[in-house]
């Protein structure tokens, strides 16, 4: 096709959608309207297999989250948005949300107190470190986390709290931002990061001022917990 034939089929694209958003009332008509001339396909950010905006909303209907509240969000953010992929990212998000319920739902939670057996990963700084003869023991409360491992390093973690409705995950921050623990729902799997602080000074040609900043140490992957019996 010759540039000029582009050129006039994009106007004739560009004039179509004017009309049809000129003439769109309801949240639903406007919906059709963001479906029919947004990106027709889910970007690669969001999912590596190919899917249209058509078939990923038939997936949000069919479980229920295309409700009026989800219509009336996505018309108020994304009908005069000009993010290209605004509609595809709500419902990529409520599918992303319904997919972790349903997840969450085939799990068995977490009581209080209860102790596991895992399997550690240990990353630096500076890269991965061989941890293949290294376990830990974790005593899950809920609200805290106790880590036991083999080589007699202890860690407890900071109060966690819920930080993900649908899938239930836990995550807690120490106050000094230098310790962070992930737990997912079901006591299968933890995270911790390590960061080091230190001591930063600056001169400004008058005054020596003193703050801290702080730096990834390390991260702890536990993972293919088994409850202890």
């Amino acid at each position: 096709m010759k540039a000029g034939a582009v050129f006039l089929l994009s106007l004739f694209v560009v004039s179509c959608s004017a009309w049809d958003r000129g003439k769109a009332k309801t949240v639903e008509q406007k919906r059709d309207v963001l479906l029919k001339y947004g990106p027709q396909y889910v970007p690669g950010y969001l999912s590596k297999t190919p899917l249209s905006i058509y078939n990923l909303r038939k997936q949000v209907v069919d479980s229920g989250g295309e409700t009026k509240e989800f219509l009336n969000q996505l018309v108020d953010e994304c009908y005069r948005s000009h993010l290209d992929y605004c509609t595809i990212e709500k419902y990529f998000g409520v599918k992303e949300k319904i997919d972790k319920e349903k997840d969450r739902r085939n799990k068995i939670p977490v009581n209080k107190g209860d102790f596991f057996y895992c399997k550690v990963k240990v990353h630096q700084a500076t890269g991965p470190v061989d941890s293949s003869n290294i376990r830990v023991g974790v005593k899950d409360n809920i609200d805290t986390v106790g880590f036991i491992f083999s080589n007699g390093y202890q860690i407890i973690s900071p109060t966690l709290e819920v930080v993900d409705s649908a899938s239930g995950d836990r995550y807690g921050r120490s106050s000094d931002g230098t310790k962070e623990v992930g737990a997912s729902y079901d006591g299968h799997s933890y995270s911790i990061t390590l960061l080091d602080e230190y001591a930063v000074r600056q001169f400004n040609g008058a005054v020596i001022t003193q703050t801290s900043k702080l730096e990834l140490a390390g991260r702890i992957d536990i993972w293919d917990c088994k409850k202890a019996k």
